[in-house]
This record gives structure tokens, sequence and C-alpha cells, in this order.
């Protein structure tokens, strides 16, 4: 499958709500006890504003989101970060999980981030 990484846009909202809503109700790995709605997403562009918010656009399937990564603020420490991870569960196992963290992580060391908290799914 030929993947693209690239920032996440408004457009990729509905997509990458549908893949934190599949962790919502099939597993602990989402905080919500039920789905979120599509307004979730414009709370979580402005959580991430300013730090990297990548997706994963699997090109071969009309440029779906596959997986979305995300820094995020870590109680107020400028050197640190909170990485969140989520992977369509049919993408699982084919390596784009590695890609889209490697690229996260050196953007990261390029903003001065030298620790984070990872959560990574499945």
């Amino acid at each position: 499958m030929d993947y693209r990484l690239e920032p996440v846009s408004i457009e990729d909202g509905d997509q990458i709500i549908d893949i934190f809503n599949y962790y919502v109700e099939n597993s602990f790995a989402a905080y919500p006890e039920s789905k979120v709605p599509d307004e979730f997403f414009g709370s979580y562009l402005n959580l991430t504003q300013g730090y990297p918010f990548l997706v994963a656009k699997n090109m071969g399937a009309k440029s779906s989101a596959s997986e979305v990564c995300a820094l995020q603020p870590f109680v107020n420490l400028f050197w640190a970060a909170e990485i969140t991870n989520f992977i369509s569960p049919e993408h699982t196992g084919i390596g784009i999980g590695q890609q889209i963290l490697d690229s996260l992580l050196d953007q990261a060391k390029r903003m001065g981030i030298v620790t984070s908290c990872q959560y990574i799914l499945p």
C-alpha cells in the first residue's frame, strides 16, 4: 500500500473521529465512555495548535486516513509533550505506525521537546 504523511486538515476531521471512536467503542485506550461527536475534532485541533498533528493517508483508497498521530502540551512543560497515536484496525501490522511515529518524534526533537508520554494503539 502507498501511504503519504501530511499535516491534518479540517477536511480530515470525519475520518479521524471515526478512527478515534473505533477505540472508544472497542477498547479502553480512548478515555471517553461513549462515542464523541464530530465537534470533538475542533477541540482537538485547538489542543494541538502549534504542535505536529499528522495523518497517514492510504493513497490507494481515495486518500482515506488510516492513522493519526499528534503531539500536545504536557503539564505546561515546554520540553515535554504527550503523543497520541491511533491506527485504523485494518492498517495495523504493516509498518505505517512506526513511520508516522518516527516523523512525529523528529519534529518534536526540532521543537526542543526532549521527553514524551506515549500512547500507541493497538
